[in-house]
């Protein structure tokens, strides 16, 4: 329900979008897998979850069309095997009080999001960390500390996470324990929004103390990306960002290229594309 949720943000034209989450989450994450495709090379997992109304899960790899059943795709690949390329308006800003003109763009498609009745999270957890140790056995001996970023806007539907979660955290790879970021999306763009909290107190009781618990520590090469845009980031922040809009989203899902810019990469490197 929280992914199918309507936040109203304002768009660049002033208006409120009427676009669900689920829908801006992907175009969020298909315009992060654009730039990404253009280098360095890594090894990148897109892993979802849903359970249907009787209870049956869904876990597992979302990547579609010719990347279809694999657990990771190398980022060089992506640009040869999205599940299709949309032509789509984007506005751009001209400057001054004048209005944002609109140019056409490809825009490949990785992702597209299905709608489930509840979220298992211990599952979706659980799996993750299954697929790490299969990516350990085959990274070789310096493959970068491992990144995760799980996107939710609800509870779980199969039960408090926490022992799962700290069975992921706790998991040895050869880049060393994972990293975990979590991202909250609001429901309604009224709410306001908890980023990098390095401090439970500051949170309501309840979910969102939930949630700092089950985050890492921002490790320095993450603050200072954080620090270099602009955001307030207090000693011992953790990877969260709670009641969220869609722009903290694009915000966090921008470091996977400050965590990864140091890693061996897998293929050349060109020059990278900003966010759609």
């Amino acid at each position: 329900s929280g992914m199918g949720a309507v936040m109203r943000e304002l768009t660049t034209e002033g208006k409120p979008s009427g676009r669900p989450n689920s829908e801006r989450v992907a175009t969020a994450i298909n315009a992060l897998l654009k730039q990404l495709a253009a280098g360095p090379s890594f090894d990148l997992a897109l892993v979802g979850y849903q359970s249907d109304a009787q209870g049956q899960s869904s876990v597992g790899s979302r990547w579609g069309g010719a990347s279809a059943g694999r657990d990771f795709v190398p980022t060089g690949e992506l640009l040869a095997a999205p599940l299709r390329t949309e032509t789509r308006v984007r506005k751009v800003p001209t400057g001054g009080f004048g209005p944002p003109r609109e140019e056409s763009v490809e825009f490949p498609v990785w992702y597209a999001p299905t709608p489930g009745a509840k979220a298992p999270q211990i599952a979706a957890y659980t799996y993750c960390r299954e697929l790490l140790a299969r990516w350990s056995s085959d990274a070789g001996s310096n493959p970068g500390t491992p990144l995760v970023i799980h996107i939710s806007a609800g509870a779980s539907g199969d039960g408090n996470p926490q022992l799962a979660i700290s069975k992921l955290m706790e998991s040895t790879t050869p880049g060393g324990h994972p990293l975990l970021l979590q991202a909250h999306l609001a429901a309604s763009a009224a709410v306001v929004s908890a980023l990098y909290p390095s401090n439970y107190v500051y949170l309501t009781i309840g979910s969102a103390r939930d949630q700092f618990r089950r985050a890492s520590v921002l490790p320095p090469q993450l603050v200072e990306a954080l620090q270099a845009a602009h955001v307030t980031v207090n000693p011992g922040a953790r990877g969260l960002i709670y009641n969220a809009k869609i722009a903290d989203l694009i915000q966090m899902l921008s470091l996977v290229k400050a965590h990864t810019q140091h890693w061996p990469s897998k293929g050349g490197v060109a020059a990278p594309e900003p966010l759609a």
